[in-house]
């Protein structure tokens, strides 16, 4: 299935199935800096934290959509046989992970504990790719399948996507990913 393309340039990203519930979580805030609360502790009274600007050369939106196509379904192809591998290649080291019932995995140092949480293997399949009009900035989401005790599972996930540089596959850097269960 190839993944629908959205863009949220400017300051209002174009409606589709989920985008409310983003905004709502505070994962999202177009046309500013993003930011997201730990969802731990008294993160309420806590300062949000900051993604960095992009420093990568602008790009052509459907230039910059194909190369995270790409990037993803690496990802993706990946993940069915090391997830834990799969994602370490593309993590930013400020980028955060979040599963469900474990503690954020936050930077580098954090990641491990909340990789181990998940499935060794995870069936993903992209949806849909929502690209920034200046191509530094996206997020995706899909569906994901694994087995736990043998028995399948299904879920979905979220992934916020920055250009961190030049790079042939366009420097992209996972700088969030959640996976949750249905």
């Amino acid at each position: 299935m190839q993944p629908q393309r959205f863009d949220i340039g400017g300051d209002q990203a174009r409606p589709f199935a989920g985008a409310h519930n983003l905004r709502q979580r505070g994962i999202i805030a177009t046309g500013k800096d993003i930011f997201e609360r730990e969802s731990v502790g008294n993160a309420r009274d806590a300062e949000p934290a900051y993604l960095s600007t992009s420093t990568a050369t602008p790009r052509d939106a459907q230039q910059a959509s194909d190369e995270l196509d790409k990037v993803e379904s690496r990802l993706d192809k990946q993940a069915a046989s090391d997830s834990t591998a799969a994602y370490l290649a593309v993590l930013a080291c400020d980028g955060r992970i979040y599963t469900e019932g474990l503690a954020p995995g936050i930077g580098c140092a954090g990641f491990a504990p909340a990789l181990a949480g998940r499935p060794g293997r995870l069936t993903l399949a992209s949806m849909a790719v929502i690209m920034s009009s200046s191509g530094d900035f996206a997020f995706t989401y899909g569906k994901a399948e694994w087995d736990k005790d043998g028995a399948a599972k299904h879920g979905s996930f979220v992934r916020i996507w920055q250009r961190r540089g030049n790079s042939e596959d366009g420097g992209w850097k996972l700088v969030f990913d959640e996976l949750v269960a249905a």
